[in-house]
């Protein structure tokens, strides 16, 4: 089953993986928990995520998280995740380390969040993403910031963007980005990836690579 793009629900894509995608948080961030040939997956965890916690608690297990950035509105719900599963991996480019633990910080006070809201168990200890995680292969993409990554699951046709791209639009770089790092990234992606690939975002509904190649180039 697919929608057109700028749906935001339940899919279920292909019989070996199914994508329930929820909006939460201070920012309205999107998180996905991707059930993948038998392993249960959750991409970004915002917080106030509590439908998707409901969702993990009811399955019983977690087998990673995959983070596509380091920003605070995309791992704030990793205190309840954590909590929960303690052994489960997190997956972070090491890149974005510096955000987690002192950046983060800085930029709520620029937005005037409070920060007390941002509480990261000292416990977690993140792990490097391999080239290739259950269906997904890991592409670098920093400008953004500099530790992004989209994760491509070539054989379903679909990547999680993060705050790389978007749809009808791109991630800003002005906190711990680099903007000729993002054109180089976006190019990459978008002339890389089969142009029927379905894109999902950090944030806002899906789009693909053809309508973003379009607009971009």
């Amino acid at each position: 089953m697919r929608e057109e793009p700028g749906f935001s629900g339940f899919f279920c894509y292909t019989i070996a993986m199914e994508i329930i995608e929820r909006t939460s948080g201070i920012v309205s961030t999107c998180s996905y928990l991707v059930k993948d040939s038998g392993k249960i997956y959750l991409i970004d965890a915002p917080d106030s995520n509590k439908e998707i916690i409901d969702l993990i608690k009811k399955e019983g297990r977690l087998d990673g998280v995959f983070l596509t950035h380091g920003h605070f509105d995309h791992i704030m719900g990793l205190e309840n995740i954590y909590r929960l599963f303690p052994n489960t991996p997190i997956y972070l480019d090491k890149a974005d380390l510096d955000l987690v633990e002192s950046k983060n910080i800085i930029f709520l006070q620029s937005f005037g969040i409070p920060t007390s809201l941002y509480s990261i168990p000292k416990e977690i200890k993140f792990t490097q993403y391999p080239e290739k995680v259950g269906s997904f292969s890991v592409i670098n993409t920093p400008g953004h910031t500099m530790g992004s990554v989209v994760l491509y699951a070539k054989d379903y046709g679909i990547a999680f963007t993060g705050d790389t791209l978007f749809c009808g639009g791109e991630g800003r770089t002005d906190l711990g980005g680099d903007y000729l790092s993002l054109v180089s990234s976006l190019k990459k992606i978008l002339h890389t990836l089969d142009e029927k690939t379905v894109l999902y975002p950090g944030h806002g509904g899906y789009t693909t690579i053809k309508r973003e190649k379009e607009r971009l180039f």
